[in-house]
């Protein structure tokens, strides 16, 4: 059955956590949790109850029920409906360019986040995001590893490297200058929004609220917004019970993790 925009879907997204509570807080200035999203210490608790998530979340389920928005599961779910051409619009990391390159057969673009002009007249900056690499210590570790590992976080820093990681994956560049490289190369004329995440990061000063997020047991508290959202499109729970019953679960997290790492 194809929908209105004459695809399965109009809209669908990958991440409904990060890219529609997470990102949207910080794109509004608006804590997901308080005080500073868990830097200023262990007490933090949820904001879930903010008008902001109300407004966002009543979005959601509207669209949900109109037809205009279809959930693609959790997590990561959600992100292979647009490269299929299921999907018109898809939210996603920017790392999802790679695939959307490799699979897509249509013509697209890439675009920085919405948000609520009636909330902010201008949107704040985005959150930085993706994986990360870590290096653990151990008691059979040898120097000559550690300079290799060393060594390794060196070569991909390089500029060109870097540049590199960049382009083939959409990955936002860890330094300035491979962006600097990127762009006298002509890449994001080539490539029209390969920098819309670069953009979003980049266009306002981060304030306490916008800054990320530190919160223990984030991982749990994400799945937790998750079921509770599933319960929502599935017409289990309004919006109002939604949040709250999140934010109540989220707590229980955040309070075990403060009992826990408490010294």
């Amino acid at each position: 059955m194809r929908g209105r925009s004459g695809t399965e879907m109009v809209a669908t997204t990958a991440w409904p956590t990060w890219t529609m509570f997470e990102q949207q807080s910080s794109l509004h200035d608006v804590a997901l949790a308080s005080p500073a999203n868990g830097f200023e210490g262990l007490d933090a608790k949820m904001n879930l109850g903010a008008p902001l998530f109300a407004k966002q979340t009543a979005m959601l389920l509207e669209m949900q029920r109109d037809g205009l928005f279809t959930y693609g599961g959790r997590d990561g779910g959600g992100g292979a409906a647009f490269p299929a051409g299921q999907a018109a619009i898809s939210f996603n990391s920017s790392a999802g360019r790679a695939a959307v390159e490799r699979e897509a057969k249509f013509r697209w673009a890439s675009v920085v986040l919405p948000f609520h002009d009636d909330v902010v007249a201008s949107p704040h900056n985005g959150v930085i995001g993706g994986a990360s690499l870590w290096t653990l210590t151990a008691r059979n570790r040898t120097a000559a590893e550690y300079r290799a590992v060393a060594e390794f976080y060196r070569f991909i820093s390089e500029p060109e490297q870097d540049k590199w990681w960049h382009q083939v994956t959409g990955y936002v560049p860890l330094t300035l200058a491979a962006y600097e490289q990127a762009k006298a190369d002509g890449f994001y004329q080539k490539n029209l929004g390969a920098d819309a995440a670069i953009i979003q990061l980049s266009r306002a000063a981060p304030t306490p609220n916008s800054q990320g997020f530190r919160l223990g047991g984030f991982v749990e508290v994400r799945n937790i917004i998750q079921e509770e959202l599933e319960r929502g499109f599935q017409g289990q729970q309004n919006t109002e019970t939604l949040l709250a019953n999140a934010n109540r679960r989220a707590d229980v997290v955040l309070r075990n993790f403060e009992r826990t790492n408490r010294r």
